[in-house]
């Protein structure tokens, strides 16, 4: 009898592990990643609250957010699977960031979903590895994984993979390693694209106007660039349009103000200034704020962020992309349930080489719609 038991375990172990390791071409295998301590141990993964006591989420849409039948391009509905535990890393410290957590939390009762721990790097990758090797301990059925950037990805996904636990990545894709089960991630082009045609407009209204555009980006990934092609794309060949930066901002306010005082004064000529993210743009404005610039300058931002959005409605930001998570997690969610009964999400790509599901969640906010568009209550 003991060796019939023993022979069923290696069985569902190996089961368990080509799930997770269902792209043949790259192997997850690797014997560095073995479970951390407890988490208890580890002040990094902290019990994330229950759905029902934690905040309502800022969107007026989250609170109401109702499981839907099916992720999209499926019409079979999912049959939910009971006591689904799931862990979620989360990467920055910022407005951003603090909203998904209160929309992770506050949706998944509707979706039967017990949400075991949230931990946030706060944009450290040795952070982030420690706070993965937590939530493996405790093993729930399913890890979201949103990275610190696309290097660390690579090893995150690795070590999750190597424990035989489902992964969705949510938005930083790994620069190779696509072993995950799904990537729930925007078309960051899509940010710049929206910027871009607005600047279009602008210089087609302005006919005297140069702009002369300083651009903060977040990261160093391709595809977190693909926000600064998308406005270089739309505008990029016009005779009034000069890119007079290209600078690393590492998704900081503060680096962000360092930046603009250094071009106030390098570059006096400059007009407009867009960042990869909300956090620093709303550090730009600050620095202009400083500077009585604030007048004399465009600021974009991307995220849409609740601060973003009453920086807007205030006249001090020029726009921001929305991207409205609360649509991504409710496929991050759906896919949680098909994941835990060991369904074959592939027919969900909108991408198959990435394994991408792309939430085509975004729009423009400025001050002419962000009464009408805008998310705030």
């Amino acid at each position: 009898m003991k060796k019939i038991i023993s022979v069923l375990v290696a069985a569902l172990m190996i089961i368990t592990i080509a799930a997770c390791n269902s792209n043949p071409a790259e192997p997850a295998a690797s014997p560095a990643a073995s479970p951390a301590a407890s988490p208890a141990a580890s002040p990094a993964a902290s019990p994330a609250a229950s759905p029902a006591a934690s905040p309502a989420a800022s969107s007026p849409a989250a609170s109401q957010a109702a499981p839907p039948a099916s992720a999209p391009g499926s019409t079979e509905p999912v049959a939910p699977a009971p006591n689904v535990k799931v862990g979620i890393s989360l990467a920055m410290a910022d407005d951003f960031t603090e909203n998904m957590r209160r929309l992770y939390e506050s949706m998944a009762g509707g979706y039967g979903l017990d949400v075991v721990a949230i931990s946030n790097a706060a944009g450290d990758a040795s952070t982030q590895i420690a706070n993965v090797e937590a939530l493996i301990a405790i093993h729930p059925d399913v890890i979201i994984l949103r990275a610190v950037d696309a290097e660390v990805g690579d090893t995150l996904v690795e070590m999750i993979c190597s424990a035989g636990i489902p992964i969705i990545v949510d938005e930083t894709k790994p620069i190779s390693n696509r072993d995950y089960d799904a990537n729930v991630a925007g078309n960051q082009y899509v940010h710049g694209h929206l910027i871009g045609e607005h600047l279009k407009t602008y210089l087609a209204e302005h006919q005297d106007v140069t702009l002369n555009m300083l651009y903060i980006n977040g990261g160093t990934s391709d595809n977190i660039r693909r926000r600064m092609n998308g406005i270089l794309d739309i505008v990029g060949d016009s005779p009034r349009f000069n890119l007079i930066g290209d600078e690393l901002g590492a998704w900081s306010a503060s680096t962000a103000q360092e930046i603009t005082e250094a071009y106030l004064t390098s570059t006096p000529e400059m007009n407009l200034i867009a960042c990869a993210n909300d956090e620093m743009a709303l550090g730009v404005i600050e620095t202009l704020k400083s500077a009585g610039k604030l007048n004399d300058i465009m600021v974009f931002g991307v995220d849409g962020s609740e601060s973003g959005q009453r920086a807007v409605k205030a006249g001090e930001l020029s726009g921001t992309t929305l991207n409205d998570v609360t649509i991504a997690v409710n496929i991050i969610y759906d896919l949680c349930q098909r994941l835990a009964v060991g369904e074959d999400v592939s027919r969900l790509y909108t991408n198959p080489d990435d394994r991408e599901i792309d939430p085509k969640a975004y729009i423009l906010l400025t001050p002419a719609n962000i009464d009408t568009d805008g998310t705030l209550s």
